[in-house]
């Protein structure tokens, strides 16, 4: 199958960059002149005056009420000076409050004050902060421009308590381009490139979501970054779905053959099976052992299922290799694992198999598990590849994971390039490693996706999307990053309590509606 008219993820993506990176980078441009200084930084306040008018449009109920921006006395700062006078020209109600007297302010960020004041804004110097009070109505949202990339160590006292007081204030917080944590975002607004620490465990809760605003910085120091670590915006995903023929049949929509199930085990391949229905494929076939056919079939009506054995066996084992590779033929895409089980029969079974696939593949599960201790059985495959690891079966293919983002990052890059795969190693971000040194980082934290069951609706989109021709390392970043958002929207209908698998797959269609089908 082919996808025309599609971009390509150079087109949609962001190198990853660390603190260092973007430090060295900001003074590099600020370096050449005050006024190419002064000059990025308005356009910086401009991306953050965007998503200001872009809050308020989703809340208009609470749009009447002040912008409440909180200043710093270095970059940020000057970030916050820029966009309260960009609101005041607006006629958009503010106000500034700041922590750093404005005889302090230098280069850039006094610039920005001065202008501000010239434009007719108000600062109020916050002097006593033990006795700052606000109440949550005298505003709509936080703009916190307190401290900037690169501070480190302990707040100062007076920081540490405002920043107390905005957390406890209830108002929805937009942290301009780093969080001064503890500071907890709602969302965080990054400058230029996003950055490595906002995915790092200890504190990504701090900036909420983040959103990237590209700054005009000169080329010649843009490519001096090297990374092959990716983000793509949220914005950007639907650029790369399929495209899908309003006049060809079934078939030329995707086929794809599910290889699942195991006694006690019906909901993997059943969720697995629905998330790809539900994803677009054209036609699903499903080989399943005999003693799950009676139910399965009053489960699913829409695959083509194959019963596998006799109804005496538990589920597959190696003497059926044979039967199912005649069920290869004709398909673009197979996943193979959800449910099947670890009996050593099956084990041998998955092992058997791999140098037989004749389409792209995808190791899920119990697929994986068969391969404990073994990861260069891999190098048998003769198809394009996608793996998807949790953090266990991580452990049992390769051994233990480091902690930080950016360790984590260059083991699953070495894994990938070392074995020849796509490896989706699932959590919170998801990282996912094509063979060729790339590296992607998506999605937010849910914990309504960690529940038994999550991981089969993911493969269950990406054999979707793999069967309609998209590449592995396509397939699997659209992938990982529709089972997100479709958890979003399960988790906005019924909370991370209450949502199932089964209430992410009712909620494909939101993510994959188009104009089209309105």
């Amino acid at each position: 199958m082919k996808n025309q008219n599609r971009v390509t993820l150079k087109e949609v993506r962001f190198p990853i960059i660390n603190v260092a990176q973007a430090i060295a980078l900001d003074r590099s441009h600020k370096g050449t002149s005050l006024k190419k200084g002064y000059a990025l930084m308005e356009e910086a306040g401009e991306a953050l005056f965007e998503k200001i008018q872009s809050f308020r449009f989703s809340h208009q109920s609470e749009a009447h009420k002040p912008v409440l921006i909180f200043t710093g006395g270095g970059n940020n700062g000057g970030d916050g000076f820029v966009v309260a006078r960009l609101l005041r020209k607006n006629k958009i109600p503010y106000s500034v409050y700041g922590l750093v007297d404005p005889k302090d302010f230098k280069n850039e960020a006094l610039l920005a004050y001065r202008d501000f004041i010239k434009a007719g804004g108000e600062f109020s110097l916050i002097v006593d902060v033990t006795k700052f009070v606000i109440e949550p109505s005298s505003g709509c949202l936080v703009v916190d421009a307190l401290l900037g990339v690169g501070a480190t160590g302990i707040l100062r006292p007076r920081f540490a308590k405002l920043v107390e007081t905005l957390n406890n204030l209830n108002l929805p917080i937009l942290a301009v381009d780093s969080p001064t944590i503890p500071l907890r975002a709602n969302e965080t607004l990054l400058f230029g490139f996003p950055r490595c620490e906002a995915f790092e465990l200890e504190t990504a809760s701090y900036y909420g979501s983040i959103s990237v605003a590209p700054l005009s910085y000169k080329k010649s120091l843009t490519q001096k970054i090297s990374s092959s670590d990716y983000w793509i915006p949220e914005s950007n995903y639907r650029q790369l779905f399929p495209c899908r023929n309003e006049f060809l049949d079934k078939r030329a929509q995707g086929t794809g053959l599910l290889i699942a199930g195991s006694l006690g085990m019906t909901g993997a391949p059943s969720l697995a099976a629905l998330a790809a229905l539900r994803s677009g494929i054209g036609l699903l076939s499903m080989a399943v052992p005999l003693c799950l056919l009676d139910i399965l079939s009053s489960k699913l009506t829409e695959p083509v299922l194959y019963p596998i054995g006799d109804s005496s066996a538990r589920g597959f084992s190696e003497n059926q290799v044979d039967e199912l590779k005649s069920y290869f033929k004709h398909q673009n895409a197979i996943c193979i694992g959800p449910g099947i089980s670890q009996r050593v029969e099956v084990k041998k079974m998955v092992i058997d198999l791999l140098p037989s696939f004749t389409s792209p593949v995808i190791l899920d599960a119990d697929a994986l598990n068969a391969l404990e201790g073994k990861p260069e059985k891999l190098l048998s495959l003769k198809v394009p590849a996608i793996i998807t690891p949790h953090a266990r079966e991580w452990g049992r293919l390769f051994g233990p994971l480091p902690t930080k983002i950016e360790d984590v990052i260059s083991v699953v890059k070495e894994k990938a390039s070392q074995y020849k795969v796509t490896i989706v190693l699932k959590g919170v971000p998801t990282c996912i490693a094509s063979s060729k040194g790339e590296v992607y980082l998506v999605g937010k934290a849910n914990s309504g996706l960690a529940k038994g069951g999550s991981g089969d609706v993911l493969a269950g989109i990406i054999l979707a999307l793999l069967a309609q021709g998209l590449s592995t390392l396509e397939a699997a970043l659209l992938g990982t990053w529709i089972h997100a958002e479709a958890g979003e929207h399960a988790r906005t209908r019924l909370g991370s309590f209450s949502m199932l698998p089964s209430d992410v797959i009712d909620s494909l269609s939101s993510v994959f509606m188009n104009k089209k089908d309105l």
